[in-house]
């Protein structure tokens, strides 16, 4: 009695589904025992780094596999050298800062070694004898700030085509920036939450009260068309403009003095569907405002939702007429603006 095409399609399916869990077991075997055996690097793996700039790409692809032939966890076991200095925005080195450096390295149970240092009187600190395939660097020290955009924190050793590929040199140390803390001014700190239409209404928020307000400093207005093209993107703009006084974008990461020029009535956001993949559904943006004549100051955060037209801000206000806004929670003066 020949089989039906029922019983045919139930046979491989359960044949398919044996190679699956064949494949699984494989992979969590290798995962969890192969990992564990010592790593012999061969002589052409001996030394480090193991790639360099500079090198024919004909012999950096022939390292590289000959390396993976031999051990296609190799990337997860390579050795790890680096040397690092600290110094602040006027290029002094600083001592006694937390230094955390995290490596990936697949061979580890948990998959990460971690090391913990400070840095010394010249600043410097250094890493030897570990395996991995890239490094993650962290680091704090009271008094202060660790910038997140100026350094690099993450450093790759097997991939020698990426960009934060790192090749260790002592006498070439890392150089890491921190910002040290200046004196703050007692400030008000708001977070408000706004709700625009998207016709153009205007709304206004009160920030030194953290609330919408017919009589508030700033005024918010969108525009969004119900119109989608085949990706989703829609024409949407907003502006933001200070009633009385001006507004200034900075990309600053630490935006703690407020110029006192420079300041336009308002600023547009404009968001059109024909920008491609440049278009963006949401804008995070961050401004210098002067409120006022005498002229008060404030720094604010935006992140303005086209989608569903909420507009989240974050502020800080110096009521006194100082240009200084570095924030210190412990001379918080908000509870006087209720």
């Amino acid at each position: 009695m020949k089989p039906t095409t029922k019983a045919i399609v139930k046979r491989v399916a359960m044949v398919i589904g044996a190679c699956y869990l064949i494949f699984v077991a494989f992979n969590c075997w290798r995962l969890f025992v192969l990992r564990d055996r010592p790593w012999q690097p061969s002589a052409a793996f001996s030394s480090s780094p193991v790639f360099k700039r500079g090198m024919p790409k004909e012999q950096l692809e022939k390292l590289w596999w000959e390396a993976h032939e031999r051990d296609r966890w190799f990337e997860y076991k390579m050795p790890i050298r680096f040397y690092g200095k600290v110094v602040d925005e006027n290029s002094t080195p600083v001592a006694s800062v937390n230094i955390r450096l995290l490596c990936t390295d697949l061979t580890e149970k948990n998959g990460v070694v971690e090391r913990q240092f400070t840095s010394n009187k010249d600043g410097r600190f250094s890493l030897e004898g570990v395996r991995g395939k890239s490094l993650h660097v962290e680091m704090t020290k009271d008094g202060y700030y660790t910038p997140q955009h100026a350094n690099q924190y993450t450093f790759e050793y097997a991939q020698y085509t990426e960009p934060n590929f790192y090749e260790p040199d002592p006498d070439k140390p890392v150089t890491f920036v921190l910002r040290r803390k200046g004196i703050a001014e007692p400030l008000v700190h708001r977070k408000l939450e706004v709700k625009l239409a998207s016709d153009g209404v205007p709304v206004r928020g009160d920030l030194l009260r953290g609330k919408e307000s017919a009589d508030g400093q700033i005024e918010i207005q969108m525009w969004k068309s119900s119109e989608r093209d085949e990706h989703g993107r829609f024409n949407w703009h907003a502006i933001i403009r200070v009633t009385d006084g001006g507004i200034l974008e900075t990309k600053d990461e630490f935006p703690f003095t407020a110029p006192d020029r420079g300041y336009g009535k308002e600023v547009e956001i404009k968001e059109s569907s024909n920008l491609g993949k440049d278009w963006k559904a949401s804008v995070k943006t961050q401004y210098f405002v002067r409120l006022g004549d005498p002229p008060r100051y404030a720094r604010i955060k935006t992140h303005m939702l086209g989608t569903s037209r909420w507009v989240f801000i974050e502020c800080w206000v110096n009521p006194s007429g100082s240009r200084n806004l570095e924030y210190d929670r412990n001379k918080d003066i908000t509870q006087l603006f209720k």
